[in-house]
């Protein structure tokens, strides 16, 4: 991954934070601290997952995963998160698939699953991240 994808990767994942916070705060949801997204580096994707806080009730991390083994878990600021879902992938090079026919370097596509993306491109995260919303990629 070039240095210059690895910072629009992180622009994208900022702006897709900021939006997801401003939801949060615009219906006044105060149950838990908003989603944050987090970036997986796989082969040939970028795969931008949103977690989601877990209340701890004042349990360790250690006894938080005895209880959860399976769930995937990341600690960020202190607090404990785990993945909630995929919200966006992001190719990392040029290249070319009988399912997905070409993809660009940079594009940005909505998650088919949890493991493949979504046929066509929502945008590219060099010139057209408006495809980020509260809870994903927009459809088309």
């Amino acid at each position: 991954m070039t240095p210059e994808l690895r910072k629009a990767i992180e622009t994208m994942v900022q702006k897709g934070n900021e939006i997801i916070a401003a939801y949060w705060l615009r219906n006044k949801y105060t149950h838990a601290e908003p989603n944050i997204l987090h970036i997986t580096i796989l082969s040939k994707w970028c795969r931008i997952d949103k977690m989601e806080h877990c209340k701890t009730d004042n349990k360790s991390e250690s006894e938080w995963r005895a209880d959860y083994p399976k769930s995937y878990f990341k600690t960020q600021n202190g607090n404990l998160y785990k993945t909630s879902s995929v919200y966006a992938f992001v190719a990392l090079c040029d290249f070319s698939t009988s399912s997905l026919g070409h993809i660009c370097y940079g594009d940005i596509h909505k998650a088919a699953s949890y493991k493949a993306p979504a046929k066509h491109a929502r945008g590219n995260v060099f010139n057209n991240i408006e495809c980020l919303e509260p809870h994903g990629i927009a459809y088309l």
